[in-house]
């Protein structure tokens, strides 16, 4: 399936964030799958706040944590009255691919640090934001919580 879409001669292609994101959900969650945990739900809200931080990393020219103006994970989260008890986050910058999804999965499980968020049986929901810079840079971000209220996990 090619995220490129056709456009007029001379203009840049299309990249279609929204897509980018749903396959980046279903890819985690065949990971985490495979590894025998369950996956992680949608959370809308918590996605509108990786958007956020990808557009704010896009339009700011920075690619880190902690947003210069609007604080760590924690911060944003609290600022956007998403409740959590436990949070994390992984980034992903790239340029030039047709494709970031496998790439972005590929990077984060070779990493301990990411591939522990995408695995942490604690976390149960996820939102994923994208935006894209004029030049064509590509910013994920994947934003894991488990809210206050979850349900203990159980043991296995």
């Amino acid at each position: 399936m090619l995220l490129l879409t056709v456009t007029p001669l001379g203009s840049q292609p299309r990249i279609d964030t929204l897509e980018i994101e749903r396959r980046i959900f279903e890819e985690v969650n065949r990971v985490r799958r495979a590894e025998g945990l369950e996956g992680l739900a949608w959370n809308e809200r918590l996605a509108q706040e990786a958007r956020r931080h990808a557009q704010s990393m896009a339009a700011g020219k920075f690619f880190a944590h902690s947003d210069p103006v609007r604080g760590d994970l924690s911060e944003r989260l609290n600022a956007s009255h998403i409740q959590w008890w436990n949070c994390s986050e992984n980034l992903f910058y790239e340029r030039g691919h047709q494709d970031p999804v496998p790439i972005a999965v590929r990077n984060w499980l070779a990493s301990p640090g990411h591939r522990r968020n995408i695995l942490d049986k604690v976390m149960t929901e996820t939102g994923v934001g994208v935006a894209v810079e004029g030049s064509g840079s590509v910013f994920i971000v994947q934003q894991f919580i488990r809210p206050p209220d979850a349900p203990p996990k159980r043991s296995r």
